[in-house]
């Protein structure tokens, strides 16, 4: 009798490839060690051609109807352009974060003066809203200009600027997906000065946060600062960096490329 371990590694990659990339890919590597180091392969077979796609400019999209449009987050007034290539997006209206199998889109929502949380599916291809009112009272206000990244299971929200009232935030909100939960955690280090349009980039076990608009007592300036958070013990360190860095920035992507490297 045949069974599907009895097919040689080749077939095999041909069928882990028609799975998706998330939630199936990852059962099936649980199966055995010959499984996972197949999944492994297809996965760096893929990238490899979307990199090879992205640089010659030849990537083909496509429009994909859920059938779940009630959940799905209203229009933006800017596509999530670059999703696929980065670790997280940014934009002066939402951010989007991976995390596990799951986006998850963040965004202003003007008419509840608040923010709007989804969570969408990437195995299912399912939108749900996350009802953040159920939380702590940490609860962020209604703010633009942001960064949310993702760590382990919780999504980590910094900065901005409180839409209403035109006040530039440099506060901190962590929300843990399993628990959920909104939390601001108790920081006695330096803070970062407030800012907006910056980035935020998770490598290793910190949160690298890098240029933006800065804002003081007695300035207001673009910056190429970072600044780097401790995801184990949230604390924060102003990062010194070589005499010959980038121009002052904002609205602006950084994704980590390696274990020592950030672009």
């Amino acid at each position: 009798m045949v069974v599907i371990g009895d097919l040689p590694n080749e077939i095999l990659e041909i069928i882990i490839n028609f799975l998706p990339t998330y939630r199936d890919g990852t059962n099936f590597s649980l199966v055995c060690q010959r499984w996972e180091n197949l999944v492994k392969s297809v996965r760096l077979k893929r990238m490899a051609a979307f990199k090879k796609a992205l640089g010659e400019g030849n990537l083909c999209w496509n429009k994909w109807n859920s059938g779940h449009a009630v959940a799905a987050p209203s229009k933006k007034k800017r596509p999530l352009s670059g999703l696929l290539n980065v670790d997280s997006v940014n934009d002066s209206r939402f951010s989007t974060t991976i995390c596990g199998d799951k986006m998850y889109v963040l965004r202003e929502h003007p008419n509840l003066r608040n923010l709007n949380l989804c969570s969408f599916d990437l195995s299912q291809r399912i939108w749900e809203k996350i009802d953040l009112s159920i939380t702590a009272q940490s609860v962020p206000g209604f703010k633009g200009d942001f960064t949310m990244v993702s760590f382990q299971d919780k999504l980590i929200l910094f900065g901005g600027v409180r839409i209403t009232k035109g006040q530039w935030l440099n506060q901190l909100h962590v929300y843990n997906i399993r628990e959920k939960q909104c939390t601001s955690p108790a920081i006695s280090s330096p803070w970062p000065p407030v800012m907006t349009q910056h980035t935020a980039t998770v490598h290793g076990k910190q949160m690298v946060v890098f240029g933006g608009h800065h804002k003081t007592t007695h300035t207001q300036k673009n910056s190429s600062d970072v600044w780097t958070l401790n995801l184990d013990n949230f604390t924060w360190k102003f990062q010194k960096t070589s005499e010959m860095k980038p121009i002052p920035r904002y609205d602006h992507i950084t994704k980590s490329i390696s274990t020592r490297t950030i672009c």
